[in-house]
């Protein structure tokens, strides 16, 4: 019986070392944006000026509107503009607020936020649930922008003056809405 085990005594080096230097460069280049020549946008999108829009109004860079008993300020998120959100409350809002309905692209930038309507309305077995129970958030999926579900209506101060509008021939037939 031998003492020795069966298989190669040596481990093999797979990538030579211009391999492994290749290999490096390009990580750090793509985590620094310079292979792609992503590195500047955030920078270019900063410099070119992109409004933040609310509601379909343009906003500029800096620019602060109140909305719902918070402030939100337009800024430069890569790569893209964004409203960055901070509490103020007691607050009257500034901007129009339309509620979320159907596509946040048509006149929201990333981070916005509006109190819900009857376009969110979902189902519960047979019942209906109000959309205009919560607030959502403009989010970026799949290269546009679309609401999100972000908390209950008592986020928004303005939530009880909120126009809801109640489909009154609206129902659920086995969880769809009808």
């Amino acid at each position: 019986m031998s003492n020795h085990t069966a298989g190669p005594t040596f481990i093999r080096r797979s990538f030579s070392s211009l391999r492994v230097l290749t290999l490096l460069v390009a990580v750090v280049a793509s985590v620094l944006g310079v292979g792609l020549g992503l590195g500047g946008m955030s920078t270019r999108a900063a410099a070119d000026g992109i409004p933040c829009q609310w509601a379909g109004q343009n906003y500029d860079q800096g620019d602060t509107v109140y909305a719902g008993g918070w402030s939100f300020t337009c800024g430069v998120a890569f790569p893209y503009v964004r409203w960055n959100r901070t509490p103020a409350p007691g607050h009257r809002s500034t901007v129009p607020n339309p509620g979320a309905d159907e596509y946040a692209a048509n006149g929201f930038s990333l981070g916005a936020w509006q109190p819900g309507t009857s376009f969110f309305d979902y189902c519960v077995a047979d019942s209906v649930m109000s959309g205009a129970d919560y607030v959502f958030e403009a989010v970026p999926f799949n290269n546009s922008v679309f609401w999100r579900a972000v908390g209950g209506i008592n986020q928004w101060s303005d939530g009880g003056s909120h126009q809801y509008r109640w489909w009154s021939g609206r129902s659920c037939v086995d969880g769809i809405l009808m």
